[in-house]
């Protein structure tokens, strides 16, 4: 079995949608699951130029995985680890060509290009780290941790070694994501006494613990940088909503279909989700307005593993997806037509699968 370093060939297949006309390219195509990374996080490096994604060792059941990266144009398709190396829950800087990640309890950064790794701190209270994200200023490696007691916690390091501080003991679950544009992350807590079970919002250096004051969302992730958090709805709700951790009332953006998972651009102009119950596609939204349109279909099963959980590349310009239109997961880039974007912001809408928005 091949060790990280290898660089494959280009496993590329052109297609344009029939219906929206916008290019797709079928990045993966091994016979093995590949999937980008969760919506909540960039799967972009800080250029724009190459994408990480993870992919089974081998085909199988219960096979593990490992990190790639390829270039937008899918060359370049390299291993990053292997099991001597592993890196959990990488996630890609915000201003560097490096991606972050943790090897049992301690904090790496890993040069996709060298594979140099570079130890930057660890925290000698946890036996591991879970799910994580990353501080909008790069500052911060936040992470659900397992502590040597058994019990959980979050874990926040700073990734210039100086910091560790542990927080929020015992609450910690899942989904936990730092808002790029406010010194805060939240997070899906297990409940307690003094916290029902929910999710929560803290402050990075873990002050103002409380819950979310939106407690509807099905899936959600931050509005670009804004400092509000933008989502779809639970059934049978049928919208995506926008609020800040200090408003009372959500904001509608979109509605009419069934949202299913949402990410926005950094810009906070354009968001773009799946749909399911039907899946008439993957959506793109023009915040301002509402107005949506068809981007592409993934023409996945949607099963587990096959969520398309679509996301943008940092310009806004192309739209990272997962299918298993081919029977096995893979990786698909598409690129956003200049004149969808135009009809949304003009309101000019010309296509049958485009509605407008703003009515809930």
């Amino acid at each position: 079995m091949s060790k990280r370093g290898r660089t494959f060939g280009r496993e590329t297949v052109e297609m344009t949608d029939p219906v929206t006309g916008a290019f797709v390219l079928q990045l993966t195509a091994a016979q093995n699951f590949s999937t980008n990374l969760y919506f909540e996080h960039q799967s972009f490096l800080c250029d724009d130029k190459t994408l990480i994604f993870l992919s089974q060792r081998a085909p199988g059941r219960g096979m593990p995985y490992d990190l790639f990266r390829v270039d937008i144009d899918g060359r370049n398709m390299t291993r990053l680890t292997d099991e001597e190396h592993p890196l959990g829950h990488p996630i890609p800087s915000w201003d560097k060509r490096i991606i972050y990640g943790f090897r049992k309890n301690v904090l790496l950064s890993l040069d996709p290009d060298t594979l140099e790794e570079t130890e930057l701190n660890r925290c000698d209270e946890a036996t591991g780290f879970g799910a994580c994200t990353l501080s909008g200023d790069d500052k911060y490696f936040i992470a659900v941790a397992t502590m040597k007691d058994g019990t959980s916690a979050i874990v926040r390091l700073a990734t210039d070694g100086s910091d560790v501080a542990v927080m929020c003991e015992g609450l910690p679950y899942n989904h936990i994501v730092a808002n790029p544009g406010k010194p805060e992350f939240t997070f899906s807590g297990k409940g307690s006494a003094e916290f029902p079970q929910g999710v929560m919002v803290c402050n990075n250096d873990g002050t103002n613990l409380r819950h979310f004051v939106f407690q509807q969302f099905a899936h959600c992730a931050w509005l670009g940088r804004t400092g509000r958090m933008q989502g779809t709805l639970l059934p049978p709700g049928h919208a995506i909503m926008a609020i800040a951790s200090d408003e009372t009332e959500p904001t509608p953006i979109a509605s009419g279909v069934y949202f299913w998972h949402s990410a926005a651009s950094l810009d906070a102009k354009w968001i773009v989700a799946d749909t399911n119950w039907p899946d008439i596609g993957i959506q793109l939204i023009h915040v301002e307005s509402g107005r949506y349109a068809c981007l592409c279909k993934s023409l996945g099963s949607n099963g587990d593993w096959t969520h398309p959980h679509p996301s943008f590349n940092r310009a806004g310009t192309q739209v990272v997806f997962n299918s298993d239109r081919t029977g096995v997961p893979q990786i698909y880039l598409a690129t956003i037509p200049d004149a969808i974007r135009m009809e949304l912001e003009t309101g000019a809408l010309t296509h049958r699968q485009r509605w407008v928005g703003k009515v809930i």
